[in-house]
């Protein structure tokens, strides 16, 4: 068997393997799948078809049988309009990622199909035209007049998409969210490279490679997030805080850390008077609270979910007057949220704070039990209060 045929086969069966275990093991098959969750499984799925047409043309090319002229002509066809798809699908769900388009009809949406659907007009017309690709009598494929077309279309959506998220990440203020979009510049980097070498190097098979690894970057990146992230509320779970904490301790001399532990009031009478569904809006609502009032100060923080109701924000080398803005402005941000949910009664936080020297993680966690500690006193001293007005009123009546 020819080389050049072995070294295509190779290439494209090991892309295709690390693809579907991607696939299979990583992004779950399920009807309440998010919408980018189901964008990134085609966009897999069309990586691997990818591969297969680049290894089946490599088979097919020079070869002499009946059909084998369509065949190549096919299967080449195939190549060109998954690599625009793949492309141009990767650009939806960064549209997606960002908050830009929520639907198909979006107005958005449909004006960035429209490089898409040209191309694939194109690719139609190119059998009597051959104006993107030719097969010649000896069943080889050349290049045609208007291929570029195929690498501007491509180069255009990932361009586009990298712009996006750049620009969305230098308009973003929550240090969270920014994290969240990050990875979304990873993508393009390697597909870009691998596009930018098969066309200039005729023959070559690496935009599949490019392709491949930019998934599995991507992959990685949101196993990590998922390891590391509260499902309800998205933010950061214990087993990041402990990564945190460990991360920040590990050096001789130790850091300054504070820890701000967070209880929303009255949360088991918003379960048992509204239901969970409820409670779980009233959690998620407050986890935004938190990013906002985190992006007040200019430190850098972290925001996690300590379990049930209770939520911790950690930071190093605070200063008293930040510490007390953040708090500050979680107290009363959460009397306003809890306006805006109208639920019969009101909900408040109780919040305690802890600052020392740490220098290694026993002393931490130490430090966050100071934290908690001072979060239930001043849970007990605000019921108390509570209790006092209500007798007091009692006795006038």
């Amino acid at each position: 068997m020819d080389y050049r045929i072995i070294y295509y086969i190779q290439i494209n069966i090991i892309s295709i393997v690390v693809l579907l275990l991607i696939l299979f093991r990583g992004i779950r098959f399920n009807r309440e799948s998010s919408i980018q969750t189901r964008t990134l499984r085609i966009l897999v799925i069309a990586a691997c078809l990818l591969c297969v047409s680049d290894m089946l043309a490599a088979v097919f090319r020079g070869r002499s049988f009946t059909g084998a002229p369509l065949c190549v002509e096919l299967i080449n066809m195939a190549y060109l309009a998954l690599g625009v798809y793949i492309s141009y699908k990767w650009m939806i769900y960064v549209l997606y990622e960002l908050g830009e388009v929520s639907r198909k009809r979006d107005a958005l949406y449909i004006a960035y199909t429209v490089p898409f659907a040209l191309f694939m007009i194109l690719l139609l017309l190119n059998p009597p035209t051959g104006l993107l690709f030719e097969v010649t009598q000896e069943n080889t494929y050349v290049r045609g007049p208007l291929i570029a077309a195929h690498v501007i279309v491509c180069f255009m959506y990932l361009i586009i998409a990298e712009a996006k998220v750049i620009a969305a990440l230098r308009k973003e203020d929550s240090r969270l969210r920014r994290t969240e979009i990050k990875p979304l510049l990873y993508f393009a980097v390697p597909a870009l490279l691998g596009g930018i070498i098969q066309s200039l190097c005729y023959g070559l098979t690496m935009f599949q490679i490019g392709i491949t690894v930019a998934i599995l970057l991507l992959y990685e990146t949101k196993q990590t997030s998922v390891i590391h992230t509260d499902a309800l509320t998205k933010l950061n779970n214990r087993r990041a805080l402990d990564e945190y904490i460990e991360g920040m301790t590990k050096g001789s001399e130790g850091r300054e850390m504070t820890f701000i532990m967070i209880d929303i009031n009255k949360f088991k009478m918003i379960n048992d008077n509204c239901g969970h569904l409820i409670g779980d809006e009233v959690l998620k609502a407050v986890s935004t609270v938190l990013k906002k009032a985190c992006g007040v100060v200019e430190s850098r923080l972290f925001i996690c979910r300590y379990g049930g109701d209770e939520f911790l924000i950690a930071g190093a080398d605070l200063n008293n007057r930040e510490t007390a803005t953040v708090i500050s402005t979680i107290d009363d941000s959460v009397k306003k949220l809890s306006d805006e949910f109208d639920i019969g009664f009101d909900f408040s936080a109780s919040i305690g704070e802890a600052a020392r020297v740490c220098r290694n993680y026993d002393e931490a966690i130490e430090l966050i039990s100071i934290a908690d500690s001072r979060m239930y006193d001043n849970k007990k001293r605000e019921s108390d209060s509570k209790k006092r007005e209500s007798d007091s009123v009692g006795q006038c009546l």
